[in-house]
């Protein structure tokens, strides 16, 4: 089963088997990534939680993904036309804030333009289809692809001093939604032979500071 061009019919069909490779990596070419999470279920939804950095997020940047903190107006890049019930849609949180927001941001490069192309072509319909989620928005230069991603209707605890009250803030993070679209992407990139172009091996990550930065205060 072709499940590499999601963009030809029946593209349902493709998209299933993508799923079930994801679901099962250790037959993959990543199979240290890990499963596809299940999908996390209404809005906001909360940002990662420790376990969840060293078990979801850890790996993922360990296969070449990256957590950037840049400024809102940073954004100098092409966006996806957010849906309104989409997990990534713009919610009261996206008022422009003084503080840098995280991205899960993945450089991928190619070995033409129209490799380019055609793996964004695929990823609409990841996007579309399958995870009613998306890149917040994307760069080209040259042969080379950056996808950033976050979930703008997310959600921080702050924990009061002294009592065990917590307050749910809404705030623009990364989230178990942006770990199950990295997931699916990385695999969808590993299985573009005539188009991808080998990354080096990735070492572990000890970024103990990006991890304090994410679980910061909102």
């Amino acid at each position: 089963m072709n499940v590499v061009n999601l963009s030809s019919t029946p593209h349902l069909e493709n998209l299933l088997a993508l799923y079930r490779l994801a679901q099962d990596p250790a037959k993959t070419k990543c199979p240290e990534l890990p499963t596809l999470p299940p999908r996390a279920k209404g809005y906001p939804t909360p940002c990662l939680t420790r376990p969840e950095i060293q078990e979801l997020l850890i790996p993922v940047v360990e296969h070449g993904w990256t957590v950037e903190f840049k400024l809102p107006e940073d954004k100098t890049t092409q966006s996806e036309n957010d849906e309104p019930d989409c997990g990534c849609g713009h919610s009261s949180a996206d008022t422009p804030h003084v503080r840098e927001l995280p991205f899960l941001v993945r450089r991928y490069r190619f070995n033409s333009p129209t490799g380019i192309q055609e793996y964004l072509s695929d990823v609409r319909n990841i996007s579309n289809i399958g995870e009613n989620h998306h890149y917040d928005s994307y760069t080209i230069t040259s042969n080379e692809l950056a996808l950033f991603v976050q979930t703008h209707s997310a959600k921080k605890p702050r924990h009061f001093v002294g009592g065990s009250t917590t307050e749910w803030v809404p705030t623009v993070g990364i989230t178990v939604r942006d770990i199950r679209y990295a997931i699916l992407l990385e695999h969808l990139y590993r299985l573009q032979d005539t188009n991808a172009v080998t990354d080096p091996p990735h070492t572990p990550y000890t970024d103990q500071l990006m991890i304090d930065r994410l679980l910061g205060t909102p």
